[in-house]
């Protein structure tokens, strides 16, 4: 490569990276083509380039069963046409086509050597940060004055039903910030990220927990179980390994105070009702499952209804009515049959199986996301996997 060949490639990695962490946002704004959000136009755009520059394609160990996955959805896709009755054909071939163009986009096209991990790490640390303090604002503005802070621009948003809601009527009942996302687990999804990274990455940064206790705060805010969820297991899971290594008088000091700070939160949390509504939603009164726990994890009556053929091969990726939501392994059993879900599982096994210790923390993270939430779509698997993929700690031998 010539020296204006090495400054474009330079260029389309730099702009790759920040799509990638973007796309989570941006995928639910309009784009000026219509038919197509932001995140996936964007992604789109730069592909000529890329075909252009690069002079040879490869598919990370890591990406082998995504893009089987791919492949399967792609060629069963037909089968359930014929095969199922209820067919929405426009929706969801649209639907089929995005994750199948944008993954051999990601996966392929672009792949890790276009992934700049160390930028995309400090852009999703800025960000999260950033939408942790303006959920905080949100929380902190309406619980003393009543008034709400939209931060969201509604007015490019994709999807119709977010676009009409009455949110006062809805904060009035329960006011859930979600900062400049469009659902609290949307928020609670995303920076979850960056926690990960603050507390199991450069360990050596004293600031890393100071960061780390915030975004916990904004997710206990947030009202997401999701979030609550994983934070409470990372803390964990944080203590664990710190407490294994040497203990100094230093590190106990910083435990006492992470441990007031938590408190602190906590008691805040509690006074305002917030935590009590939060818990609500995952456990009621008579210990039974909320709501919350209720629309992600029991939504498998559609998947048994199923005749035995699409049981198997499911009934066409994406052919799912608007408004019915499943959680991704429902969502797969149900589009893609139990082949495609052996398939999803193992991209998890063979991820899990080939990195360190600390990475596989974030592979089970996404996994957990996936039982209990739709975050096995395109703009998960994408920001996830790039960051699993290109990590520092994906340095490891094969487990035989």
């Amino acid at each position: 490569m010539d020296i204006s060949q090495l400054k474009l490639k330079e260029l389309l990695s730099r702009y790759f990276s920040i799509v990638v962490v973007l796309f989570p946002i941006i995928n639910t704004y309009k784009s000026p083509l219509p038919g197509f959000d932001l995140g996936t136009f964007l992604l789109l755009v730069g592909l000529p380039m890329m075909v252009m520059l690069k002079q040879k394609y490869s598919i990370n160990r890591l990406s082998k069963p995504i893009i089987l996955y791919i492949l399967y959805i792609l060629f069963s896709y037909p089968l359930a046409f014929f095969s199922h009755k209820q067919f929405a054909h426009i929706s969801s071939f649209y639907r089929l086509m995005k994750f199948v163009v944008i993954g051999i986009t990601v996966f392929i096209v672009y792949g890790e050597e276009f992934f700049n991990i160390i930028l995309a790490k400090k852009l999703l640390k800025f960000i999260s940060i950033l939408a942790t303090l303006l959920i905080i604002a949100q929380f902190i503005i309406f619980y003393y004055s009543g008034k709400l802070l939209i931060l969201t621009p509604y007015n490019i948003i994709r999807i119709e039903e977010y676009v009409n809601q009455d949110r006062s009527s809805m904060a009035m009942n329960f006011y859930r910030p979600t900062s400049f996302f469009l659902e609290p687990s949307h928020f609670a999804q995303y920076v979850i990220l960056a926690l990960y990274f603050y507390l199991f990455e450069d360990l050596h940064k004293k600031m890393n927990i100071m960061y780390a206790i915030i975004i916990t705060f904004g997710l206990i805010i947030s009202t997401s179980g999701i979030g609550l969820l994983v934070a409470t297991v990372y803390w964990l899971l944080w203590l664990v390994l710190e407490g294994s290594s040497k203990v100094s008088g230093k590190k106990i000091l910083q435990t006492i105070v992470l441990i007031v700070i938590t408190s602190f939160m906590l008691i805040l949390s509690n006074d305002l009702g917030v935590l009590a509504k939060t818990l609500d939603r995952i456990f009621l009164a008579d210990n039974s499952f909320g709501p919350a726990v209720i629309s992600r994890v029991f939504t498998y009556q559609m998947y048994s209804d199923l005749p035995a053929i699409n049981k198997i091969f499911g009934i066409g990726y994406g052919n799912i009515p608007n408004g019915v939501y499943l959680n991704s392994i429902a969502y797969t059993l149900v589009v893609n049959g139990i082949l495609g879900l052996l398939i999803v599982f193992d991209v998890f096994i063979n991820a899990f199986l080939n990195v360190t210790l600390r990475l596989r923390i974030l592979v089970v993270t996404f996994f957990i996301l996936t039982v209990i939430s739709g975050s096995f779509s395109i703009v998960g698997v994408t920001i996830y996997f790039m960051l699993i993929i290109k990590s520092k700690h994906n340095l490891v031998v094969p487990m035989k």
